[in-house]
């Protein structure tokens, strides 16, 4: 089961990068909400959740980061339980800034048979890197200017992960 989410959020959040249809909401097994959109000339990074009603809590309902270049997609997705981990190195990378790079951790996705790796680095910014056997290793910088708005979003998926789902 784990391994049809991670093929249907790969889908689901690399179509939606590109263009963040409202309608891709009904051709999807769940819900993709975008909680956050970051752009730089030729890269793009989403953060999104995604709740599939149809799969019990926590496997059908995920935080997502998106990446995507031109045509080039990857994405990594997170359970609530796995979410407050990100949020953790996010916090830590952001009060270790400095001028040089540095490893602040690593983070391997669980879902599926992917073993993707989002790697955070903290220097002039937060650099998050995903590298993935099956799928494009792609990174993408927080620059200091954006970081309140994407310590915002990380925030914001975790409480949508932490509450309990809607009732029937």
């Amino acid at each position: 089961m784990a391994r049809m989410i991670r093929t249907s959020l790969s889908r689901v959040i690399g179509a939606a990068a590109v263009t963040m249809v409202p309608a891709w909401s009904l051709t999807a097994a769940g819900r993709l909400d975008v909680v956050a959109k970051f752009q730089q000339p030729s890269l793009e990074l989403d953060i999104a959740t995604y709740v599939d009603p149809g799969i019990e809590v926590p496997v059908g309902k995920v935080g997502m980061l998106g990446f995507a270049s031109g045509s080039v997609r990857n994405s990594f997705a997170l359970r609530g339980d796995e979410w407050g981990a990100l949020a953790g190195l996010w916090a830590k990378a952001v009060r270790m800034q400095s001028r040089n790079w540095r490893t602040v951790g690593t983070i391997t996705e669980k879902a599926g048979g992917d073993v993707a790796r989002l790697t955070i680095l903290a220097g002039l910014g937060v650099k998050f890197v995903i590298t993935s056997p099956k799928g494009a290793g792609m990174s993408y910088v927080i620059a200091k200017g954006d970081m309140p708005r994407f310590g915002a979003a990380i925030n914001q998926v975790k409480e949508v992960l932490a509450s309990s789902p809607p009732a029937p």
